[in-house]
């Protein structure tokens, strides 16, 4: 059972869509550019039921793989080299990833386009 494809109409929705994704992309640029610089949240609904929104997501603290990693690796190398004679138990490497792996994320303001 095989299906024959028109490969005429297949190339054109093909180019129709390439040239469609480069307008999606000078929009999205140009809207970007209009509220760039701005500081002011923006929530608005759309004729079509979408929402066009403009925010700046709240920070949040996050604890850092490459840090941990790092962390980790050094406890592994001082206790090859003998300056501690124990491995720490699981939550002495708890706390220390608490303190020393943990920093504050902050984001940037984004503009969100979203459909109903």
């Amino acid at each position: 059972m095989s299906q024959t494809v028109d490969l005429e109409k297949l190339k054109l929705l093909a180019e129709r869509y390439n040239e469609l994704s480069d307008e999606i992309k000078v929009l999205k640029k140009e809207m970007k550019e209009m509220v760039s610089g701005t500081e002011t949240t923006i929530h608005e609904r759309l004729s079509d039921g979408g929402f066009v929104i403009y925010e700046k997501p709240e920070s949040k603290e996050i604890i850092s793989k490459n840090l941990v990693t790092s962390l980790l690796f050094d406890l592994l190398m001082q206790l090859n080299k003998g300056e501690i004679d124990k491995a720490p138990n699981i939550d002495e490497i708890k706390e220390k990833i608490a303190v020393k792996c943990r920093f504050e994320k902050t984001f940037k303001w984004r503009l969100q386009i979203k459909r109903k």
